[in-house]
């Protein structure tokens, strides 16, 4: 074999090693797309379902604080009531006071006379 036949056959080896080498590498690349693809998906669903939770959550919550509130609106309702009953009753018992001290003024005042 002369050295012409042995230089073309060296480099149809070494282009077709080449080929090997390179396919296999875009192979190694589209796996690797693949499961970067295969990460970001699966990412993707955990970030939807933690956040799912995280909605039934916050709904949970706002639920609990409106009923608290609707709680607190009715027990400030009866406080107001409860305050309006009792100034009415001091009132009342303020004015029989002040009656029966002006009364009992007249009759002293009678009295004296």
């Amino acid at each position: 074999m002369d050295i012409a036949a042995f230089l073309a056959l060296l480099l149809a080896v070494s282009t077709l090693l080449w080929r090997v080498v390179t396919d296999s590498k875009q192979d190694t690349r589209k796996e690797r797309d693949d499961r970067e693809d295969s990460i970001l998906v699966k990412a993707a669903l955990k970030i939807s379902e933690h956040s799912a939770v995280c909605q039934a959550q916050m709904r949970d919550s706002l639920r609990r604080i409106h009923e608290k509130v609707e709680e607190t609106n009715a027990s400030i309702g009866d406080l107001s009531r409860d305050v309006a009953l009792v100034k009415t009753e001091l009132n009342g018992n303020l004015e029989r006071r002040i009656a029966a001290a002006v009364n009992d003024a007249m009759r002293e005042r009678e009295a004296r006379t």
